[in-house]
């Protein structure tokens, strides 16, 4: 959770940069917990895991409409 207390600091510096890299870890840790391997809660050992092996068809469906998806969103904000 380090990643949380660093974009609280940036916050104080830059709005878009901290959310940026607060929603990027967030987002991690739940691409994480769909995968077979899961996440693990420590101290508290509770097991999160999903349906979707790594390096299946699967996972690179979802990672390239989130690319689609980025890319996109990076276009209209530049026009």
């Amino acid at each position: 959770f380090l990643w949380a207390f660093i974009s609280l600091f940036i916050l104080q510096f830059n709005y878009d940069i901290a959310i940026g890299l607060f929603l990027g870890f967030l987002l991690h840790i739940v691409a994480d917990s769909i995968t077979e391997a899961g996440i693990e809660f420590w101290p508290f050992k509770i097991k999160i895991r999903g349906p979707i092996r790594v390096g299946d068809v699967a996972e690179n469906l979802i990672f390239v409409t989130f690319l689609i998806a980025s890319i996109t969103k990076l276009i209209l904000m530049l026009i």
